[in-house]
């Protein structure tokens, strides 16, 4: 593989282990499912950025319609898939 692409393992690499992180040292499982959707609002809030000088006034409206749409149903297969009906949190 590449140089480039080495980096841009270790960062994808990094970003999963600070997640996994997040997950497990949170001592609330309300905490815990709203740190799920953090790949989708990271990952989305990056895509957002670099595309802030080429999209229009609506598509930037659409992608944050979408970047929240994905976070709620991400803390809701969290929640689902880790606590099922048991515990319900606030989205």
């Amino acid at each position: 593989m590449s140089k480039i692409g080495d980096f841009i393992a270790w960062i994808f690499i990094c970003m999963l282990l600070i997640w996994f992180a997040g997950l497990i040292f949170s001592t609330d499982k309300c905490t815990r499912v709203h740190r799920s959707a953090w790949p989708v609002i990271y990952g989305m809030g990056a895509v957002e950025s670099l595309s802030e000088n080429w999209v229009s006034a609506g598509t930037k409206l659409k992608m944050l319609r979408y970047k929240a749409n994905g976070a709620v149903a991400m803390q809701n297969v969290f929640e689902k898939t880790v606590y099922g009906d048991k515990e319900k949190c606030t989205k």
